[in-house]
């Protein structure tokens, strides 16, 4: 490979991440402006003939399609990414499923001991009526979650970034956090930061997402009456 091929091919992947982060600021932006803010939700629900209890849904539902539409348009539409490229397969998770084990088994563990504490209990349970829509539209904000933070976030500044990528991907994770109880928000740095390094190494959000569900369920289910 010649100097001139290799500096080409490391400007597309700079422009690439650039491009990327600049993209991902004005979904969270977006985000912020319109679902974080209610005014999404309200409207759906005004849509949908629903009173306020299914707001959670509502709220979950509207994360879910965002944060879905936005890694699947930018990763697979525009940058052309195949989805083993965006880690939308299995790669080599089963090759890290011991430390994925680990990881989700110290975490629900802590997440049942925090369950305990008022500061939690203010912010948890999330869910209100909905039942299974709830959960089904809860489950889909944590896989979109996982694919816009350790996917659309992670994989296409990885060329250029290499294993500082996750470094940068974590900090809107972070801020996401802001308002949570200080333990959650501080644990968001570094359980963002290992579970972008471990979807580097094993090609795959999937691993991620299922330690994100296993602490989210369990939080849920430990805060409820």
């Amino acid at each position: 490979m010649t100097a001139a091929h290799a500096s080409g091919r490391f400007g597309s992947h700079h422009a690439d991440a650039v491009a990327t982060v600049a993209f991902a600021a004005v979904v969270l932006l977006a985000w912020q402006a319109t679902i974080a803010s209610r005014s999404a939700e309200t409207a759906l629900l005004e849509l949908l003939g629903l009173d306020d209890a299914w707001q959670p849904t509502a709220w979950a539902a509207c994360t879910a399609t965002l944060f879905a539409s936005a890694a699947a348009g930018w990763q697979l539409g525009v940058l052309g990414a195949s989805p083993r490229a965006a880690g939308l397969t299995w790669g080599q998770t089963r090759r890290h499923a011991k430390t994925y084990a680990a990881l989700a088994g110290i975490m629900v563990g802590l997440a049942l001991i925090t369950a305990w504490l008022h500061a939690f209990r203010a912010v948890y349970p999330l869910g209100g009526a909905g039942g299974a829509a709830w959960w089904a539209a809860y489950g889909g904000a944590l896989v979109a979650t996982e694919w816009f933070f350790r996917g659309l976030l992670l994989f296409p500044l990885a060329p250029a970034l290499g294993r500082s990528a996750p470094l940068v991907a974590v900090l809107p994770y972070a801020l996401l956090h802001a308002h949570k109880p200080a333990p959650e928000a501080l644990g968001s740095i570094v359980a963002g930061v290992v579970l972008g390094h471990l979807a580097l190494a094993s090609h795959s959000i999937w691993g991620g997402v299922a330690v994100h569900v296993s602490v989210a369920v369990a939080m849920e289910l430990a805060t409820r009456p």
